[in-house]
């Protein structure tokens, strides 16, 4: 089996990106409209990119990025992954990121409308991130360690699996080989 290259996975993530992009310029555009559409979307945008990337994963082996690269997210023995493992691929994100929008939540709450609209972009994020409850502040650096953690193990290891990969029994490999369940079943006679 051949591994996806660093390079290949990278381009792959940002080309995602750029999928995304509308939905995450169109999210904070309305994040800037006032402090009540900052907590109507929060929930929304957030789901949409993990609904992108399970469904991608579940149903094609892939996200648009990694088909632009030739690349596909199979099980350790070359099968097909299901919904399960594209489910378990994303689970550490989600349950960062849901911790991350409760104390974001609670961030807006005790921000007043007048306060939030009077600051700048950039003040009003760090005066949000200054809300948040301080049994949540180890979500911002947990994120941070698993993002860094990720990309140290893919590099460590032959197979350029990451901590995701592990967790779900997966490795991403170059595209070209044939992966059980690509062929039909042969004819009975």
């Amino acid at each position: 089996m051949t591994y996806a290259t660093f390079w290949q996975r990278f381009w792959a993530m940002w080309i995602d990106f750029l999928v995304l992009l509308p939905v995450i310029a169109l999210s904070m555009w309305l994040n800037e409209q006032s402090r009540a559409m900052a907590m109507l979307t929060v929930i929304p945008a957030t789901s949409f990119f993990f609904a992108y990337t399970i469904y991608c994963h579940g149903r094609f082996g892939k996200t648009l990025g990694k088909h632009a690269m030739g690349i596909r997210v199979v099980l350790t023995n070359g099968q097909r992954i299901g919904w399960r493992e594209a489910f378990l691929r994303s689970s550490v994100d989600i349950a960062l990121s849901i911790l991350g929008i409760i104390a974001r939540f609670i961030a807006l709450t005790k921000i007043t409308d007048a306060e939030f609209n009077a600051l700048e972009w950039l003040d009003r994020g760090k005066r949000l991130y200054d809300l948040e409850p301080p049994e949540l502040a180890w979500v911002t650096v947990a994120s941070q360690v698993w993002i860094w953690s990720e990309l140290v193990i893919m590099l460590t290891n032959k197979e350029r699996r990451a901590l995701h990969d592990f967790i779900a029994g997966t490795v991403v490999r170059a595209e070209g080989a044939t992966v059980a369940g690509d062929l039909p079943a042969p004819r009975e006679e």
